[in-house]
């Protein structure tokens, strides 16, 4: 007998008890948050090097931070005595009790850093005070203890050195080294921002692929200007179309109420009756609560208060560029796009929003390459939000967002809104006026001008139309009469139609009054031809009208029918009765006469094995499980090509079978018991472009001067890992890898091909997408436009009729294409039709 178990039952298990978790766990499982990629690490020497006063920054990795990230500084440096604590958790000279996380301005506060790196990698630093007489080199382990202590020389300042970053982690590592390059175009993206923001400061970073293979990927000067430390790390090309951001403030009661209350508008006469409002004039009328922070108002100090209005600090500060909003001065993207609150890089996604909304609301096709800095009191900024500290809030945000809207808006209103065309070419082409309109067009304007004439022409139409339908339907009325006056002697009346099969004759339209004078019981049915309906309606068809008008007309009228009245000597209408068939049944006969039977020799076991058959069969015909589930519609156009990606490999192509072509523009094909449809010339489009994109190089135009290409560090080292890729797309370029960044590069030849003309704003397309994801297929945009028109014109239209074989090419071709299921313009190439095995023939529901 089997018990019957209780689920709830948990008196078996073991249930452990709560325990605090190890220290060396909770060090490691926090490291990981603090510390995500080589951007962070790098970011957080940084910032300690720039905390530490820093003037001469040198970043220095190897292999793109795999062997090792070197951060060197000419900051203050570290006494003896802080040695121990220098990598411990949650020690800092930044912060002493949580009021001071208010106001903070270091970009460092927590202490987490140093100590997270030493969880995640093998850490060395030198160090030298400018109190001590020697610099010294110490080793730490993965949980901040110091191994070995080093005497050695070097400048006043200190070094940080990780090797074998994330060696705690091997998911992370993995990933890490995987994805090196990437993650090292990451952290050079982060590091402009810093390069940006750091006026007086010279930060440098190297790369170090090889022993003899050095590139510089940034270099600033130190300057005090930001405009100069743009010029540093984009090139000078970038300060040509940039504006400077200045705050505008805009205007409101409040401010118009404290600028009268101090003096600076002058007494009006002009009186103006307005409505009664209620205005809030505390501090931050969008913020303000009832219960104001007291620390706002130690703000404001006595000597304020008896100035006035005038002498309160601006509540925002707006210092930054921002690029011209004409047609071609911004990016295609939005990859030069740096914002700082109080110095500090942050994302805040607001802000972000505004200003690309802004910027393509005069120039649509293109992003800002914007440098902002805001400047707020410290004390309306949370940046402990995140580990990274990349995301803020902001106790004034609106109104951020209202003095930046005003500011960009007084910018760019005076920005032409033009579009630069070549001169030379509208100038050959002689525009002439194109005199012939085609029919359908000419025959609506001519039917627009008549417009008020057919009107008229209506009115008098539908007068004569009445006059006559009254003169047809007095007509008709008098046949009617005439037809109703026969009445034979009261007696009923037996009404048989004959139908003559007699030729059409031709009468001659004079004899129609006789036809209707006659007095006899024949009605006679007119029919004109359709070429003369319109003139037979012109003509009087009363009775009464004049003779010589109906003898002068040459309309000939047929005869169809009659319909003939008969006197009958019955005086009652026999109808016919319905013969009723008398139904004849074996019922006498039953018995009298022996069946035939058969005998058949079975048993239950046979008949039982006779069913599980049949039901094996009809189990055998349903499938498994339903592939393929989403309809032909457009709206599931996403979900079908996971599913037959899911679904369909490459060789299921080549195992289809043909069954034919339909409507001349599919091809019918049959997996297993599934069908599909495949669009014939979106499938050969898709293999035509995948062939040039692939094949195809560009031919190259030798230019005569070469061109400076004013590219970041970065993007010039991409550019020379991947020189293969532009010679494939027709760029060809001059490197000199001894000079600065930006000025390493030279165009030699642009790509030309029939109408198309290439240039600069391709190769940093290009730039853009190799540094997302390097292919040697990679192709500019407008490069894969022109591949998708070529590939359209030259494949199988809709409409050819094909054979098996031309059929079969086509769908073996789908196995050769890395993505086979759109074509180059998005029309789907292949759907599931559906699965035989689920339709239900009538034989077998029998």
């Amino acid at each position: 007998m089997k018990i019957m178990e209780d689920v709830n039952d948990l008196s078996g298990v073991q249930v452990n008890g709560i325990k605090p978790i190890n220290k060396d766990t909770v060090h490691k499982i926090c490291s990981g948050q603090v510390v995500l990629s080589l951007a962070v690490a790098v970011k957080e020497l940084v910032e300690n090097s720039l905390d530490a006063g820093a003037t001469n920054i040198d970043i220095r990795l190897k292999k793109y931070g795999i062997d090792l990230i070197e951060v060197t500084d000419n900051g203050s440096g570290v006494t003896e005595d802080n040695f121990s604590a220098l990598t411990l958790k949650y020690h800092t000279s930044k912060l002493n009790d949580y009021s001071d996380l208010l106001g903070v301005s270091s970009f460092g506060f927590r202490g987490e850093a140093l100590s997270s790196l030493c969880a995640l990698a093998d850490l060395t630093i030198t160090t030298k005070h400018k109190s001590s007489q020697f610099a010294t080199k110490i080793q730490y382990d993965h949980k901040g203890n110091i191994i070995n202590k080093t005497p050695c020389s070097r400048q006043i300042g200190t070094t940080v050195s990780l090797s074998n970053l994330f060696c705690s982690l091997p998911v992370r590592k993995k990933e890490f080294h995987k994805n090196a390059k990437r993650e090292f175009n990451k952290m050079t993206n982060l590091l402009y921002a810093y390069c940006l923001i750091s006026v007086g400061v010279k930060i440098t970073c190297t790369n170090h692929v090889s022993a003899s293979n050095k590139s510089t990927v940034v270099a600033t000067q130190g300057s005090l200007s930001y405009k100069d430390n743009i010029a540093c790390v984009f090139g000078i090309k970038q300060l040509q179309n940039i504006f400077e951001i200045k705050s505008e403030y805009a205007s409101n009661i409040k401010d118009n109420i404290f600028k009268g209350l101090s003096g600076e508008v002058k007494d009006n006469s002009e009186s103006i009756n307005i409505d009664d409002v209620e205005i809030d004039l505390s501090e931050d009328s969008n913020d303000a609560q009832n219960d104001e922070t007291k620390i706002s108002q130690e703000i404001i100090t006595s000597t304020q208060k008896t100035q006035g209005y005038k002498n309160l600090p601006d509540p925002v500060e707006l210092v930054g560029y921002i690029s011209s909003c004409a047609h071609g001065c911004g990016r295609s993207s939005t990859d030069r796009q740096y914002f700082f609150v109080n110095s500090r890089p942050c994302e805040p996604t607001k802000v972000i929003k505004l200003v690309n909304e802004i910027y393509r609301q005069y120039n649509p096709n293109q992003y800002p390459f914007i440098f902002l800095n805001i400047n707020v009191e410290r004390i309306s900024v949370d940046v402990n939000v995140t580990p990274d500290k990349r995301k803020v809030f902001l106790t004034k945000e609106k109104f951020i967002l209202d003095v930046l809207k005003a500011s960009l808006a007084k910018l760019f209103e005076n920005v032409p809104r033009t579009l630069k065309l070549e001169t030379t070419s509208l100038l050959s082409q002689k525009l002439e006026p194109e005199l012939k309109q085609p029919r359908i067009f000419n025959s609506f304007l001519k039917q627009f001008s008549n417009q008020s004439e057919f009107s008229m022409d209506n009115k008098d139409e539908s007068f004569g139309k009445s006059e006559l339908k009254r003169k047809a339907s007095s007509n008709l009325d008098n046949f009617i009469s005439i037809k109703k006056s026969y009445n034979p002697n009261e007696e009923d009346i037996l009404e048989s139609e004959v139908s003559n099969d007699i030729q059409s004759k031709s009468v001659p339209i004079n004899k129609l009054s006789e036809l209707e004078n006659a007095n006899v019981t024949a009605a006679t049915t007119i029919i004109v031809s359709e070429e003369d309906k319109i003139e037979r309606d012109n003509l009087s068809t009363d009775h009464n009208s004049s003779p010589d008008l109906i003898k002068n007309s040459s309309y000939s009228v047929c005869e169809e029918s009659h319909t003939i009245y008969c006197k009958t000597n019955h005086s009652e209408i026999k109808t016919p009765k319905s013969k009723i068939q008398k139904v004849v049944t074996d019922k006498d006969d039953l018995g009298k006469h022996a069946r035939k039977t058969v005998i058949l020799k079975t048993s239950l076991d046979h008949i039982t094995k006779l069913a599980n058959l049949c039901d094996s069969n009809l189990a055998k015909s349903n499938p498994d499980r339903i592939k393929f589930k989403s309809a032909i519609n457009p709206v599931f156009n996403k979900k079908c090509e996971e599913e037959l990606s899911k679904e369909i490999s490459k060789e299921s192509f080549k195992n289809m079978s043909i069954v034919g072509q339909f409507n001349l523009g599919f091809i019918i094909t049959k997996l297993d018991d599934d069908l599909f449809i495949i669009d014939q010339h979106a499938t050969d489009e898709i293999y035509n472009f995948e062939t040039l994109q692939k094949t195809t190089e560009l031919t190259s135009q030798k230019l005569v001067i070469p061109q400076q290409l004013e590219l970041t560090g970065v993007n010039e080292q991409i550019l020379m890992d991947n020189v293969g890729v532009f010679k494939k797309n027709g760029f060809t370029f001059k490197i000199d890898e001894d000079a600065p960044p930006t000025k390493r590069v030279k165009l030699l030849t642009i790509p030309m091909s029939k109408n198309w003309i290439f240039g600069k704003d391709d190769i940093e397309e290009l730039l853009f997408m190799l540094k997302e994801n390097q292919s040697e297929y990679c192709r500019p945009s407008r490069v894969r436009a022109m591949f998708a028109s070529r590939a359209c014109r030259k494949s199988v239209m809709i409409g050819t009729a094909l054979g098996k074989s031309d059929m079969r090419q086509l769908v073996d071709h789908m196995a050769e294409i890395d993505k086979p299921w759109n074509c180059p313009h998005g029309r789907p190439t292949i759907r599931h039709l559906v699965n035989l095995a689920m339709v239900q023939t009538n034989n077998d529901r029998i």
